[in-house]
């Protein structure tokens, strides 16, 4: 299992770009889905 930690500053507007597209770039990486999916 791998672990993935995404740290977003949440004044900065970017940030919901960046991590969606980081999330979209996992997806395509792996075949399967996630063990476990954490929002904070």
């Amino acid at each position: 299992m791998k672990l993935y930690i995404a740290g977003i500053n949440h004044f900065d507007p970017s940030c919901r770009t960046n991590l969606i597209n980081w999330l979209e770039e996992l997806s395509n990486e792996n075949v399967n889905y996630p063990d476990f999916i954490a929002p904070e």
